[in-house]
Formats: structure tokens, C-alpha cells, sequence
């Protein structure tokens, strides 16, 4: 009955277990769906390979992989090296290079997790020698096998997509901001991408694109503009003497729900519905 109690709990814990230290990562960046696969396909993997291998049972294996696993989920996906979860490894945040970031970041969090979870593999009559490699190797395979699972979506990278177009977002707003009192005008670019790069010449003018990553993408595509432009307002001066803020919208959504706009006033820059009243 303690045995049949145990494997209960251990099959169920993989619903919720961080498959390694970039389970934190996993959350944002890839389809969720297929990143579970991967977890409960870790889980097993390491409690086959290392446990057995160790001399564990098949049950104590795998209660040990899930534990394992959530300690250096919880460690590096939710604890001490949270602040760099929003951290791109290839790329820009506006501009990631989604393939070989998804691989940077199991490739990068394999090793710390392997040096973590040897604690959970060991056993006081069972050898120590090369343990610690099995461990390290056991993950370092689970990698080129995650990035097959995680790449069968024809866009994986869905978490990846809404962190990279929230900071195309926070970044342009700025960018816009500081132009307008700047130069105390409005950009006069006729393209979107012209645009992008006049106001923000530092930086790759991908903000006013929405980010769709295929499987194999290593940066923007280019095929899916996020506004339209008002070519009537382009380079419009400011007018300081106005009464009262006089607004005009620069770029408008493309599914016609939202818009920029530029007080001709004061140089402020809102976002908001179209037709509402700027907040």
C-alpha cells in the first residue's frame, strides 16, 4: 500500500516539477504544452539513467528526479537568479534570436542543475566515482531531445514572442518620448522602418513589428507590421504657445483598436483605444 501511495504521488508531482534550473525560462518562452512534454520526459530521463544506474528502485528513482527537479526549479526559476529570467541570451530583448537563445538557455542551465540535483543521487554502498559526470552528461543529452520537443509548434516560441514585443513596446515609447521634446517635432520617416530607426538610430527598427517566430527563426521576419502610419502628421512641429493640448495620432494598430499619439503641445506621448480621450 506505501509503495502503490508513493507512486501515486511521484507521477503526479511532474505536473508541477521544474524540469531543470531553466524551468523559470521555459515558462516565458516556449508553448507550454510542449514544454511539459519535456519536463515529465527530464524527469523520467534522469530517474532511468542516473537513479537506476545508482541503484535506486524505479520508485525511489523517480521520487528523487521530481525532487531534484523541483529544487533547481525552484532555486533557479522562481529564487536567487530570478531577476535573470528577463534576460536574452542571443539577441536583444526587442530583437531576440529565438533559435539559438532557446538553446543558450538549456544548454546554459544544464550544468548548474547537474551540480545542484547530484545531492538527491547519493547512496552511501553505491560508488561516488563518476557520478558527477553521469549527471552532467544525463542533461547535456536531455538538450539537442528538449530542443526537438520544444520545436515541434510551427511557433514555439510563444512566451518568447510576448516578452519581446513588451519591450518593442516599453523601449518605443520612450524612444518617441525623447525625440519629440528633442528635436520639438514629430519623426518624419515614411516607413515604418524609417520611422523606427529615426527614433531610435541606436537600435534595430524592429519595434513596430509584431514578433511571430517559426521554428527555425534567428530574428525578425519583417512580415507582420503592427501599425500604420498617419503620413499627415509626420514631422509636425510643436506648437508651445497652444492653450490646450492639441492631439494627433502617429501610428495606428493595424486590427484598428489602438493608437499613438503626440500632444502638438507639450511633446506628450499616449497610448490608448482610438477615439478615446488620451489619459
Amino acid at each position: 500500500m506505501r509503495r502503490q501511495y508513493l507512486v501515486a504521488v511521484t507521477m503526479l508531482l511532474p505536473t508541477v516539477s521544474l524540469a531543470n534550473g531553466a524551468m523559470g525560462l521555459g515558462l516565458e518562452r516556449w508553448d507550454l504544452r510542449f514544454w511539459w512534454a519535456y519536463v515529465v520526459l527530464m524527469v523520467a530521463a534522469e530517474a532511468w539513467l542516473i537513479g537506476r544506474w545508482v541503484g535506486f528502485s524505479w520508485e525511489q528513482s523517480l521520487l528523487r528526479s521530481v525532487l531534484a527537479n523541483l529544487l533547481t526549479g525552484g532555486t533557479c526559476g522562481v529564487g536567487m537568479i530570478a531577476p535573470f529570467l528577463h534576460y536574452t541570451f542571443a539577441g536583444t530583448p526587442q530583437d531576440p534570436n529565438p533559435l539559438l537563445d532557446s538553446f543558450k538557455v538549456l544548454l546554459y542551465f544544464s550544468i548548474p542543475s547537474a551540480a545542484i540535483e547530484t545531492w538527491f543521487w547519493e547512496r552511501r554502498d553505491a560508488p561516488r566515482s563518476g557520478k558527477f559526470w553521469r549527471v552532467v552528461a544525463v542533461h547535456l543529452l536531455m538538450v539537442p531531445v528538449g530542443m526537438a520537443i520544444l520545436l515541434i509548434p510551427p511557433r514555439p516560441y510563444l512566451g518568447l514572442e510576448r516578452f519581446s514585443q513588451s519591450a518593442r513596446h516599453r523601449t518605443f515609447m520612450r524612444d518617441l518620448s525623447q525625440y519629440v521634446l528633442r528635436e520639438d517635432h514629430l519623426p518624419k520617416g515614411d516607413t515604418l522602418k524609417s520611422l523606427a530607426t529615426e527614433v531610435s538610430p541606436s537600435r534595430s527598427p524592429v519595434s513596430l513589428y509584431i514578433p511571430e517566430f517559426t521554428r527555425f527563426a534567428t530574428g525578425e521576419d519583417w512580415q507582420h507590421p503592427e501599425y500604420t502610419l498617419n503620413k499627415a502628421a509626420l514631422g509636425r512641429k510643436l506648437n508651445h504657445e497652444l492653450e490646450d493640448d492639441q492631439w494627433v495620432w502617429l501610428l495606428r494598430s493595424t486590427d484598428g483598436i489602438g493608437e499613438i499619439r503626440v500632444s502638438l503641445r507639450s511633446g506628450q506621448v499616449q497610448k490608448g483605444g482610438v477615439g478615446s480621450e488620451p489619459q
